[in-house]
């Protein structure tokens, strides 16, 4: 007898976009050319329940529950992947999309948008594959197109215009085709108008944390990461607390350390904390974009649309939490399970080695309320009382991923072992406390960025404070880098060597605004003759900030493509604050050199040329040069201001010439590690000058002095007024 195909006719309405369409669909259930009785005795068991499930899931879509027909979809789908079904689901999530908009117009900036935009999500994921295991069906393509026109952001617009053009060409009868062309066509105009479900949330304004945080939430389900990053942070800026917005702060405290989740918890202000906390985590701070947090979202999104939760108070489960840290997992073994184990995964991550020696490795199971991590995989069994051997199969089909643990264990407690079975308790638990101290080890999350360079482009950097204009407080920062680390291009002409560095310097504050930003490129020349040893390049960078500025930080990048080296450094900053009438000082600032000048550069200051030294070390066989400045000195009434002031460099840090001659006078004797010889110098010099803001400077023959670490400190004392003031700086001294 012939076969056939025994055809079920389905009617159902699916309102997309603007207004409902109807159709029909003609869907296919396989049997045989039997009368009904025997079709139901000879048939498949496995068919008839597939049957069963088909037309289970379209009863619930054409009665309006497509919460249940996605339940019976999908476990039609375990037991035989077609096109129809995964047509099926797509319009199925495709409903519960248009459900949520449908029911909540005035609520669309609420969470039912963030899980309209999943469904639309999941809609177009099995359209697609229903479109890829049947191209010819055009029913497929229209309910393809319908779904990318319910996302409706640019690139889903142009997909739908492909697929109704493509319709239009085969003579497709559908009868809404040109007016959503016309629709389409006249978006696509305006490239740059978002989509209308992110218009409405544009309109609750931005200084609504609630409503930016779900903005954020449908631009990452839309795939919009770089863009949704933008509302993250604007989300955390006008975050209140941490109850009412746990949503914004559930997915990046997975990344806390336990120094961070204290910090976090003393904070009043929450979101001005996360915001720090990713500021300080950009590894391109001088661009825009932070690619760590957009790293960050990126799997957050991803966890949410392949590791959903059936819990509803969170959107991923255990899987995501793991990969939100670690991202893929570098070996991954899954298991649909069967009569006598739960759902499984075993993730492994041989590349994060932790302090103890071991690497990461998680094992999951579905048991009933979604993945969850489990200390071993007896956790997978439905059943308990089982032979060994039946669990310990379970780690024989994953040896290939962990060889060093699943392997060995199945090696050991194999059937053809005769070993101790009343030992492999013992081993798993050994096996879980494992796991426990090399999460212990671990980094909370690994982010790995090209910065573009093979090589560390080393640097040394410190800086200086002094006041600036308008109440500012500028900031002079001092660099150095080796020369014989670099690539030199031979310029024979000119009898020159030449490279060029890129750098750039950038300072923000807690609220990521830009204090300061320069990029440029430093051309570097020497002779064609001299050794490159030991050389090094001096270079010095000004700008000011307000001192009101909370929290800034420098961040600096130094690039060398010749070489193939990059250096990436940050430092907090403490500008200081020298508004007011009280007699201050600026920072000391070390020099390897300082004269008269007229040429101006980015050295030159009060017609002297300071070169700076960087390094915190100083050398007995050199010359220390100091400079600093002093403001607000009292001028008498012929004009002039009067001042003492005094140089001590010590051990002991002491604040006046009077304190470090009354400790040597005791003859204290100082400790062995102290070194043998002179340990302080003590200079003292009156000056009388004209203006009330003026500087000085110095220059000191460490040489009599005994290596080790020094304070270096300077002492005002205004004759006119009484008032003094004293700055400190450290250094080394080596011989």
């Amino acid at each position: 007898m012939k076969n056939f195909k025994l055809r079920i006719t389905l009617i159902f309405m699916i309102f997309i976009f603007i207004g409902g369409n109807f159709y029909l669909k003609d869907f296919e259930l396989l049997g045989n050319n039997k009368s009904g009785s025997e079709v139901a005795q000879n048939m498949d068991e496995s068919k008839a329940l597939y049957d069963s499930l088909f037309i289970e899931g379209f009863n619930y879509l054409t009665f309006g529950n497509p919460t249940m027909a996605i339940k019976s979809f999908k476990n039609a789908l375990e037991i035989s992947e077609t096109s129809d079904i995964y047509a099926g689901l797509g319009l199925a999530y495709l409903r519960k999309a248009k459900g949520v908009s449908d029911n909540n117009e005035n609520n669309k900036n609420r969470f039912q948008m963030l899980r309209a935009a999943q469904n639309i999500n999941s809609a177009l994921k099995f359209l697609k594959k229903a479109v890829e295991l049947n191209a010819d069906d055009l029913d497929y393509k229209y309910n393809l197109a319908k779904a990318y026109l319910v996302r409706g952001d640019f690139g889903s617009l142009q997909s739908a215009l492909e697929l109704f053009k493509e319709l239009k060409d085969k003579g497709s009868t559908y009868t809404d085709i040109d007016k959503e062309m016309e629709r389409i066509s006249k978006s696509l105009e305006q490239p740059g108008k978002l989509p209308e479900s992110i218009r409405d949330y544009m309109e609750v304004g931005a200084d609504n944390s609630k409503e930016l945080y779900n903005m954020t939430k449908l631009l990452m389900s839309q795939n919009k990461i770089e863009e949704a990053s933008y509302y993250y942070l604007l989300a955390l800026e006008n975050a209140a607390d941490e109850k009412e917005l746990d949503e914004l702060f559930r997915d990046v405290k997975l990344l806390f350390t336990v120094q961070d989740n204290v910090q976090f918890q003393q904070m009043p202000h929450k979101g001005r904390y996360v915001k720090g906390f990713w500021r300080l985590r950009d590894p391109t701070p001088m661009t825009p974009e932070n690619e760590h947090l957009i790293e960050h979202l990126r799997r957050v999104a991803h966890a949410e649309a392949v590791f959903e939760s059936r819990s509803t108070d969170r959107l991923y489960d255990e899987r995501g939490d793991i990969y939100i840290k670690y991202s893929e997992p570098e070996f991954r073994y899954q298991s649909a399970g069967d009569s006598e184990t739960y759902p499984n995964e075993s993730w492994v991550y041989p590349w994060q080695v932790s302090e103890r020696g071991g690497q990461l490795f998680y094992d999951f199971a579905n048991r009933s309320t979604g993945f969850k991590i489990v200390p071993d995989l007896r956790y997978t069994l439905i059943r308990g009382g089982l032979e060994y051997i039946e669990w310990v199969l379970l780690y024989r089909d994953r040896d290939w991923i962990y060889p060093e643990v699943y392997q060995r264990l199945w090696e050991a407690y194999k059937p053809d072992k005769v070993g101790d079975i009343f030992t492999l308790d013992t081993e798993l638990d050994r096996i879980a406390t494992m796991k426990e101290f090399n999460e212990k080890d671990a980094p909370p999350t690994v982010f790995l960025y090209d910065y573009g360079g093979e090589k560390m482009f080393n640097i040394l950097y410190n800086y200086a404070c002094f006041k600036g204009q308008g109440g500012k407080t500028k900031i002079e920062m001092y660099y150095l880098f080796p020369l014989d680390g670099l690539f030199f291009e031979p310029d024979r002409e000119s009898k020159t060597m030449n490279t060029v560095v890129e750098r750039a310097i950038i300072v923000r504050n807690i609220d990521l605004e830009y204090l300061h930003f320069d990029k440029s490129d430093m051309k570097v020349q020497i002779d064609l003759t001299n050794d490159l040893t030991g050389r090094i390049s001096v270079g010095q960078a000004n700008f000011q900030i307000s001192p009101a500025e909370i929290g800034p930080v420098m961040n600096l990048e130094f690039k060398s493509e010749n070489s193939n080296s990059v250096g990436l450094y940050y430092n907090d900053l403490q500008p200081k604050n020298f508004n007011g009438s009280d007699l201050m000082m600026s920072d000391i600032q070390f020099s390897v050199d300082i004269q008269p000048s007229s040429v101006k550069d980015q050295f030159t200051k009060n017609g002297l040329r300071i070169i700076p030294h960087v390094s915190e070390f100083a050398y007995k066989k050199a010359l220390l040069f100091i400079y600093f400045e002093i403001y607000n000195l009292k001028q008498n009434k012929d004009g002039d201001v009067r001042y003492k002031v005094e140089y001590i460099i010590s051990r002991k840090g002491v604040e006046s010439i009077e304190e470090i001659t009354k400790t040597d006078t005791l003859k204290i004797k100082l400790p062995e590690s102290l070194g043998k010889g002179k340990n302080y110098i003590a200079v003292s010099e009156d000056r009388t000058k004209k203006e009330k803001n003026t500087f000085d400077y110095l220059s000191f023959n460490l040489s009599t002095l005994s290596a080790g670490r020094y304070f270096f400190t300077v002492r005002i004392l205004d004759k006119e007024s009484g008032a003094s003031t004293v700055s400190k700086k450290n250094f080394t001294l080596r011989d």
